[in-house]
C-alpha cells in the first residue's frame, strides 16, 4: 500500500453515516465544521470536527466568487444565536459595501452583498444588487467583445482566448444574477418574472457562446476548452453557485461526458454528489478528479472525507497524509488526520499533526484550538492552556477555547481563574450547558479547598 489515494485498497464497505456533509455555501462562512465531540469522564470538548471545503483553492480554476445560499427564506435560529447569526450578516453586508465602493465594477461583489440582503429578508435592497450585477456583467462582457475582436484581426488567438476565458468568469455571474433575481421574484410570487429571469440565462448564454466561435479553444489549467464547452460550464457554474444542485450536477456530468480531461469537474461531481447524499458516487468522482490532477491538495483532502465518512478510515488516512505532504498548510486535512487518530487512541500521533498544522497555519485558532484540545485530553495542561491562549488571541469569541481554558485550569487547580473563563464561553455560547456545570463545580472544589 502506498500514501497515495489513487492506489489505495478498494475494500469499500457502507456502514450508517455519521455526519452528512454540509456544503458552506454562505459568503460570511469560509466553511462549515461537522463537530466530532471528544468526550472523557471530566470533560467535554466541542471543537475537535471535520472540514469539508467546496471553496478550496485548487478546486475550480474558473469559477466565480459568488456563493449561493442553501434556504434563504429560513432563519431557523433562536434567542441569542440568532441574533449572532444575523449581526454576522450584517457585519459582512457592510464588509461588501466596502469592497464596493473600491471596486464599483465587480459584478462578483453585488452578487455576494445580495444574497446576504436576500438572506436577511431584505429583497428590495437584494433585488437592487442582483440588476447591479446584471448591468455590470453585460457591460463587462461587451467590452471583452470588442477586445476579442481587436485581438482576432491582429491574428493573436491565444491573447483572445485569454479574453474568452475572463469572460467566461463574468458570464458565471451573469448567470448567478438573473438566477438569484429569479429567487427574489418566487418569494414574491411573480411567476411570469420567474420565467422571464431563467430564459435571460440562456438568452445571455447564447451571447458567450457567440464569442466563443470568435476566439480559439479557451485553455485551462485542465485543458482545452471548447466554446460550447464553456458555455456549459458557465451554467454548470451558475446553478452550484445559487443551490440549484440537481441542476447542476447534470450540467457537470454533461461536461464531463464532452471533455472527460478536465479534474475541477470531476472535483464540482464529487462535492455536490456528496452532499445529496451520494458518498460513494463523491469518492468515485474525486478519485477520478484526482487521476486527472494528483498534485491537487484539495481533492486529495475532500476524498480522504468521503473514506472517512463510508468508514474506510485506513483510505481516508492515507489521503489526508498525502494532502498534507502536497500542501502542509492544507488545515482541513490535518484537523480530519487529527480526529481519526485521536478517535482510535493515538492522541500522540494526533497531538503531533496539529502541531505541525499550527506552524504552517500560525494564524488559524481552529488549529490551535484543536490543538488545545488534544493536549488537554492528553493530560498535558500547561501546553494545552498556552495552545487555548494563542487560540483566543486569534479569536476571542470562540467559546470552544475560553471553555478549554477553563477546563484547563480546573485541572491544576485554578479554580477561580477557571470561572472567569468558563463565564465568557457561557456568554458567548449560552448553549454551552456543561460551562455551567463547570462553574458550579469549580465554586465547588475553591471552596472545599479553601
Amino acid at each position: 500500500m502506498t500514501n497515495s489515494p489513487a492506489t489505495a485498497p478498494r475494500s469499500r464497505r457502507t456502514k450508517p453515516a455519521r455526519a452528512m456533509f454540509i456544503l458552506l455555501c454562505l459568503f460570511v462562512l469560509a466553511t462549515i465544521p461537522i463537530f466530532l465531540l471528544i468526550k472523557s469522564a471530566n470533560f467535554n470538548f466541542g471543537d475537535l470536527g471535520k472540514i469539508f471545503h467546496p471553496g478550496a483553492k485548487n478546486t475550480a480554476p474558473l469559477a466565480a466568487s459568488t456563493v449561493g445560499l442553501p434556504n434563504t427564506t429560513n432563519l431557523a435560529k433562536k434567542g441569542s444565536d440568532s441574533a449572532a447569526y444575523v449581526q454576522a450578516l450584517d457585519n459582512a453586508a457592510r464588509k461588501l459595501s466596502q469592497e464596493i465602493a473600491k471596486s464599483p465594477s465587480d459584478p462578483a461583489l453585488q452578487n455576494r452583498l445580495g444574497l446576504i440582503y436576500l438572506t436577511l429578508g431584505d429583497t428590495k435592497s437584494a433585488e437592487h444588487c442582483f440588476i447591479n450585477a446584471v448591468t455590470l456583467s453585460r457591460g463587462a462582457i461587451s467590452t471583452f467583445a470588442a477586445q476579442i475582436e481587436k485581438q482576432k484581426q491582429a491574428g493573436k488567438m491565444t491573447d483572445a482566448s485569454n479574453l474568452m476565458l475572463e469572460a467566461t468568469k463574468v458570464s458565471v455571474e451573469l448567470s448567478a444574477a438573473h438566477s438569484n433575481l429569479a429567487r427574489v421574484y418566487d418569494q414574491r410570487g411573480d411567476r411570469q418574472a420567474v420565467v422571464a429571469q431563467l430564459d435571460q440565462i440562456t438568452r445571455d448564454g447564447l451571447l458567450l457562446n457567440g464569442l466563443a466561435s470568435a476566439s480559439a479553444p479557451l485553455k485551462s489549467k485542465d485543458g482545452m476548452l471548447s466554446g460550447q464547452d464553456a458555455q456549459l460550464l458557465s451554467q454548470a457554474e451558475s446553478l452550484f453557485k445559487t443551490n440549484q444542485l440537481a441542476l447542476a450536477l447534470d450540467s457537470y456530468r454533461k461536461l464531463s461526458q464532452s471533455n472527460p480531461k478536465l479534474a475541477f469537474v470531476y472535483d464540482r461531481i464529487g462535492i455536490i454528489s456528496v452532499m445529496t447524499g451520494d458518498v460513494n458516487g463523491g469518492i468515485e468522482a474525486w478519485e477520478q478528479a484526482l487521476k486527472l490532477d494528483p498534485n491537487s491538495a484539495s481533492i486529495c483532502s475532500n476524498l480522504g472525507l468521503a473514506y472517512h465518512q463510508v468508514g474506510m478510515d485506513k483510505e481516508a488516512e492515507n489521503s489526508f497524509r498525502h494532502a498534507l505532504t502536497l500542501d502542509p498548510a492544507m488545515e482541513e486535512a490535518a484537523l480530519n488526520l487529527g480526529d481519526i487518530l485521536s478517535s482510535r487512541g493515538d492522541m500522540a500521533g494526533a497531538i503531533a499533526v496539529m502541531q505541525e498544522s499550527s506552524k504552517h497555519c500560525p494564524g488559524s485558532a481552529r488549529a490551535a484550538n484543536n490543538l488545545g484540545t488534544l493536549l488537554s485530553l492528553s493530560g498535558s495542561y500547561a501546553d494545552a492552556m498556552s495552545a487555548f491562549h494563542k487560540a483566543i488571541q486569534l479569536d476571542p469569541n470562540m467559546a470552544s477555547a475560553h471553555y478549554g481554558m477553563g477546563v484547563a485550569l480546573m485541572k491544576t487547580h485554578k479554580y477561580m481563574p477557571a470561572v472567569r473563563e468558563l463565564k465568557v464561553a457561557l456568554a458567548l455560547n449560552p448553549a454551552m450547558q456543561d460551562a455551567q456545570a463547570k462553574i458550579e463545580e469549580a465554586h465547588r472544589l475553591a471552596g472545599v479547598r479553601g
